[in-house]
């Protein structure tokens, strides 16, 4: 260590009062390197005292995401060491807000967030499926009224193109079709090729969420994406490449908050605003006072209403890669996307993956598996012949000789 500067940051406006208080928050991303948070108490931005949380990474001092005050007088986000909370192996986030009211006058609260903050998205439509949004499920509303143009596919991307500012087109999910939920995510990956506009906050490809009151829109134009600070107006921005190549953008409400990622990295926070508008979701050109084109590769969201969970293991039917077999742990030992518990199908015993029952050829794999290291099967359940829960041992190569061999009785089932 000779002392030399490692990083440094600045406040983003004049009185937040930013470094107030610094603290080590643990390893929030799981990459081998302690994080940090660093509390503005005074960030004013709509509304006096709000406060904001930056957590910065210990590895590149990159800017991991932010929090910020919903209330004025907040004092949002004062940082503490935190610890790994729920005992997942990673740290989690531990912070205050002295000014919060809810329990009366300054009575104070304190935050206590899971990290890393993972997403499961159950609303997920790709242009590689070969079905529009409309074709899809969960099924989007196109909107349309060119004259002429209809969403058309590019190979593995959706076109959507409107040649008069006049006109709209866009997919849409809206009403009882959203949720309103405390953490919303909608990540899309698309590339802005051009267009044109009436009026600048409208010039681009747009995003648009409304949850439970909560509104804001994401505009990717000609080099340049930004958001609304109210209706149809410019908040912040930021020069990125938009048409060069796809790239992967990701809106996140926390609350009022809401954070822009671009290719993974933050660019753009904000505040939602209010509207009396229903819960609504779309993509696409949406405003009839611009028009252009746009390619999407892929759309997805976390709020999609109507999900299910049809073995009632806790995990939604979107998200559970073993739908009707209960399996919480979501186990997966050869990640191919299904699940150790529903790979198992009639009988155990077939270690090999033929889809055949028990043969020689399963037991051929048993003894290279057992006496010569040979590769684990795919499915630890079928692997597991006589079902005593350690797959891969003598005692399941017997079972197998034992059934081809001498007549034995079949594996246990699944």
């Amino acid at each position: 260590m000779d002392g030399s500067l490692i990083y440094d940051f600045v406040g983003e406006f004049a009185g937040d009062r930013f470094g107030f208080v610094v603290s080590g928050t643990g390893d929030l991303d799981d990459d081998g390197y302690d994080d940090f948070g660093v509390w503005a108490p005074n960030y004013s931005v709509g509304g006096p005292n709000k406060g904001k949380l930056y957590l910065y990474s210990g590895f590149d001092g990159s800017l991991i995401r932010t929090f910020t005050g919903e209330t004025d007088e907040d004092y949002f986000g004062y940082p503490s060491p935190g610890g790994d909370i729920n005992n997942d192996g990673v740290s989690d986030l531990i912070f205050g807000a002295t000014g919060v009211d809810i329990g009366g006058a300054d009575a104070g609260a304190v935050y206590v967030y899971t990290f890393p903050i993972e997403t499961c998205f159950n609303s997920i439509w790709e242009a590689s499926s070969g079905e529009f949004p409309d074709e899809a499920c969960p099924l989007w509303n196109l909107i349309n009224t060119a004259d002429i143009e209809f969403p058309t596919f590019q190979g593995d991307t959706l076109v959507l193109t409107t040649s008069a500012n006049a006109e709209t087109m866009y997919y849409s999910l809206s009403g009882s079709q959203v949720s309103a939920i405390d953490i919303f995510v909608i990540e899309c990956r698309m590339r802005y090729v051009g267009g044109t506009s009436d009026s600048p906050e409208q010039s681009g490809a747009k995003v648009l969420s409304i949850i439970s009151g909560n509104m804001n829109v994401l505009v990717v134009g000609q080099d340049e994406i930004f958001i609304w600070s109210a209706v149809s107006v410019k908040g912040a921005s930021a020069i990125v490449d938009t048409d060069d190549d796809f790239h992967t953008y990701r809106m996140e409400y926390t609350g009022t908050a809401v954070s822009v990622y671009y290719d993974d990295s933050l660019v753009l926070s904000g505040s939602t605003f209010p509207t009396p508008n229903p819960n609504l979701i779309y993509f696409g050109d949406g405003t009839s006072v611009a028009s252009g084109t746009s390619i999407w590769q892929y759309v997805r969201h976390n709020a999609y209403a109507f999900d299910t969970d049809v073995d009632l293991d806790g995990v939604i039917d979107s998200c559970d890669n073993c739908i009707d077999t209960p399996n919480p742990d979501q186990a997966d030992a050869n990640n191919d996307g299904e699940g150790d518990a529903c790979c198992c199908v009639g009988n155990r015993g077939d270690l090999n993956g033929d889809g055949m029952d028990a043969n020689i050829l399963d037991l051929t794999f048993a003894v290279d598996r057992i006496f010569r290291g040979g590769g684990a099967s795919g499915c630890p359940a079928e692997a597991d012949v006589n079902a005593d829960g350690n797959p891969h041992n003598v005692l399941d190569l017997t079972f197998l000789v034992d059934r081809i061999f001498r007549g034995g009785g079949p594996p246990g089932g699944c």
